[in-house]
């Protein structure tokens, strides 16, 4: 009768409860593995920017040592303006820029950027 009805009764929303815990839980693991996969992909995004980086440095200290030792060889600013945009690919303003720069400080740093 009426204890069996209550009985059945609970165990229906027992029932249900399972359910949604199993959906919470099933929904907690999709949002636990969105996030590592999002942590992976910065991490890869921050290892390429950081790459990315090093090579524009390297080629900066590169350029940097060119224009030095032309320098210390007597080599004319033009030319040496010429032999940039040869060897590296920078445009005209580029090259006259890192000249500049390090011609300025050729005289009183040799060895340091």
């Amino acid at each position: 009768g009426e204890l069996s009805e209550r009985i059945r009764r609970e165990v229906e929303e027992s029932r249900k409860h399972e359910k949604w815990r199993l959906d919470y839980m099933t929904l907690l693991e999709h949002y636990k593995e969105e996030r590592e996969e999002g942590r992976e992909e910065g991490r890869k995004e921050g290892r390429e920017e950081g790459r990315e980086e090093g090579r524009i440095e390297e080629r900066i200290n590169g350029i940097r040592i060119f224009i030095k030792d032309k320098l210390e060889d007597n080599i004319s600013k033009t030319n040496i303006i010429d032999k940039l945009i040869k060897s590296y690919g920078l445009n005209a303003e580029e090259a006259e820029g890192y000249v500049t720069k390090y011609s300025a400080s050729s005289t009183s740093d040799t060895d340091n950027p």
